[in-house]
């Protein structure tokens, strides 16, 4: 009759670990880096096009929509992360025509800045 194993037998096999890569915890993910940092997929007209963000994430997506969205001439805006391990941001927007897709990211991308320094100012960062 066999009994359970001794306790040497029980023991999962030692990992190697090497000195020149940093040891990982088992959740932890490295992320790919963009190749651009920003690139244009025009629409059909000057007033809508698809931003791709480079190394961003919800953080700018979520905050940047909504500023956008609050400006006057935004007609929509939506953004997407096309793929959790991809360091894209996809932003789609549109306006009234009164102004260019690109000229409302540019106020948009201000305005959002205005509010961050006003957060840093409030803060004492």
């Amino acid at each position: 009759v066999h009994g359970p194993p001794a306790a040497a037998e029980c023991r999962a096999p030692r990992s190697h670990h090497h000195p020149q890569q940093p040891k990982m915890a088992v959740n932890e993910v490295r992320m790919k880096t963009a190749e651009h940092k920003l690139q244009i997929k025009s629409g059909e007209s000057d007033n809508s096009a698809t931003f791709i963000l480079g190394d961003e994430d919800h953080t700018l997506g979520n905050s940047l929509r909504h500023v956008l969205m609050q400006t006057t001439g935004t007609t929509f805006c939506g953004y997407s992360i096309p793929h959790p391990s991809e360091p894209y941001v996809h932003l789609r927007l549109q306006t009234d025509g009164s102004v260019s897709a690109q000229e409302q990211l540019r106020k948009g991308l201000a305005e959002l800045a205005k509010c961050t320094a006003h957060f840093d100012t409030a803060l004492g960062a």
